[in-house]
C-alpha cells in the first residue's frame, strides 16, 4: 500500500502537468519534484518532461539534482531540432519525439521512404 505522502504527490501530479513548464505558474519544479517521490516510491519506473526548454531543464537539474529520463518534443525529418538536441546532449537529457504517432505516416514524402 503506497505511503501518505505519495498519496500526496499522487494527488499533486493528478491535479497539475508537466507536458508544458507553463512558466508564468511556476509550479513546474514543485510538480517534478512530486514526481521523484512517486519514482523513489517505487509507484513510477521513469520520470520525463515534455516541451521543456534547457533554462527548464536546468532549473529542474539545479533544484532537485535529477535528470529527466527524456524531454519529448516535435521531432520529425523536416523538424530536426539540431540546436535544441545540442543543448539537451550537453544536459544529459535525451530530446525524442514520439516514435509513431498515428496507424499511417505522418510526413508522406516518398522520398523518406526510400
Amino acid at each position: 500500500m503506497p505511503s501518505t505522502r505519495a498519496s500526496s504527490a499522487w494527488r499533486w501530479t493528478t491535479s497539475t502537468s508537466t507536458s508544458s513548464p507553463v512558466p508564468a505558474h511556476d509550479r513546474y519544479v514543485e510538480t517534478w519534484k512530486a514526481f521523484i517521490e512517486l519514482r523513489d516510491e517505487g509507484l513510477i519506473r521513469a520520470i520525463g518532461v515534455s516541451n521543456f526548454q534547457p533554462a527548464h531543464l536546468e532549473r529542474l537539474i539545479a533544484e532537485t539534482g535529477e535528470t529527466p529520463a527524456i524531454n519529448q518534443v516535435e521531432l520529425h525529418p523536416y523538424l530536426q531540432q539540431q540546436g535544441l538536441r545540442h543543448e539537451h546532449d550537453e544536459l544529459g537529457t535525451p530530446a525524442g519525439g514520439p516514435v509513431r504517432t498515428r496507424t499511417r505516416s505522418c510526413v508522406p514524402d516518398c522520398a523518406l521512404t526510400t
